[in-house]
């Protein structure tokens, strides 16, 4: 059963949109690039401050099983996408380096779960999530798992700034290469 959208609820729960910006702001614009200070610019690396700071953005969803009454499964399950969504944000803030374009992605991430709330995936008599509901909701949260760990490999494949810090040997050929550029350019004809 559909419920009336209830605009004061909406305004109860506005928070939502800006969840996404003190999130984002603690484990993108700090820890993931904390991470990459002390781990380093190498594709491994990077991969490990991604992954890192999507498991700790997952871990603090945690604390909604306590805060709230949503119950374990729903935790989890929320533990689960969130991590994935965090490993997704990661992978385009480091392509970006834009915080506030992960920050409205966030935002319109968190409003789309409010407006598909888990009112919709109760049992309107007891209130509770109902069994086969269970197995949706973890078929579901599995699934955008997968969605956001596929966008994060394609946003990553693109990715040319794996080597932030070029090898010398890269870097000699390019160097060579502009010098000889350079005087061609500037050499003066007699």
């Amino acid at each position: 059963m559909l419920y009336r959208f209830n605009f004061r609820n909406w305004l109860r729960n506005r928070k939502c949109l800006f969840k996404g910006v003190y999130e984002e702001f603690l484990c993108r614009g700090w820890l993931f690039n904390e991470f990459l200070e002390r781990f380093g610019h190498t594709k491994k690396q990077v991969l490990l401050s991604i992954i890192l700071s999507s498991l700790i953005f997952g871990g603090i969803h945690f604390v909604n099983y306590f805060s709230t009454s949503q119950g374990l499964l729903v935790t989890l399950a929320q533990i689960i996408q969130a991590s994935a969504s965090g490993m997704f944000l990661a992978s385009l803030y480091y392509r970006n380096k834009n915080i506030w374009s992960v920050i409205i992605l966030h935002a319109l991430y968190d409003f789309a779960i409010f407006l598909g709330s888990s009112t919709l995936i109760k049992d309107c008599t007891t209130g509770t999530i109902s069994s086969g509901m269970s197995s949706f909701l973890i078929t579901n949260s599995v699934l955008i798992a997968i969605f956001f760990i596929l966008g994060t490999v394609a946003v990553l494949r693109k990715s040319d700034r794996w080597n932030e810090l070029p090898s010398k040997k890269k870097d000699t050929k390019k160097t060579e290469k502009r010098k000889a550029e350079n005087r061609e350019l500037f050499s003066v004809e007699s």
